[in-house]
């Protein structure tokens, strides 16, 4: 079993299956974060998925990496599991703040819940979210599936304006300047 950073949607696991394939690696299983290989997996496989995984915002783990987590990165990570979680269940904005939904998840104050996850991801939950969404945005872009009005809207942005102002913030550039740039990249 490898493990998979940055692999947040349905579009991230067709990245994946479609990368594997490239590679000529054969599957038994592909799940959010995660896929089965069959066969060996080479050092040499490894730094070739690893390097296409980048281009998409994605890479492989390392699983002694991720046993070292102590009980605070623990509880950060369940954050960020939770907020996956919100992007997966509300397929349109959620009736409460994302700080409600997070803080309730834990019964603990949202205040105690930022500060921690500051100190251990270096930015708060807020900018974390905002990152998500952008990181989700660009799978989604790449994948090709939706058009940028639906993007804004799966993603919970109130518009599409919305979406590409905060697209820019996080990127540089605006969203339909990154498509072009990356299908450009990509078939070069």
């Amino acid at each position: 079993m490898i493990y998979i950073k940055g692999m947040k949607t349905l579009a991230g696991i067709k990245i994946v299956k479609d990368e594997l394939k490239k590679l000529k690696m054969k599957i038994s299983f592909v799940g959010m974060g995660e896929v089965n290989i069959k066969g060996i997996f080479t050092s040499r496989l490894h730094d070739k998925l690893n390097k296409r995984l980048h281009k998409f915002d994605m890479s492989l783990l390392d699983t002694k990496e991720e046993k070292k987590l102590n009980s605070q990165e623990i509880l950060v990570e369940s954050i960020c599991k939770v907020i996956f979680e919100i992007f997966n269940k509300y397929k349109e904005k959620p009736l409460y703040k994302y700080s409600v939904l997070i803080s309730e998840q834990f019964n603990i104050s949202y205040y105690l819940l930022n500060k921690i996850f500051k100190r251990i991801k270096g930015k708060t939950i807020q900018q974390y979210i905002n990152t998500y969404r952008v990181n989700i945005a660009k799978q989604m872009i790449l994948a090709g599936i939706l058009n940028f009005s639906d993007i804004a809207f799966m993603l919970h942005y109130y518009d599409e304006s919305h979406f590409a102002r905060q697209f820019k913030k996080e990127t540089g550039i605006c969203p339909r300047d990154y498509d072009k740039n990356i299908h450009e990249t990509l078939n070069n």
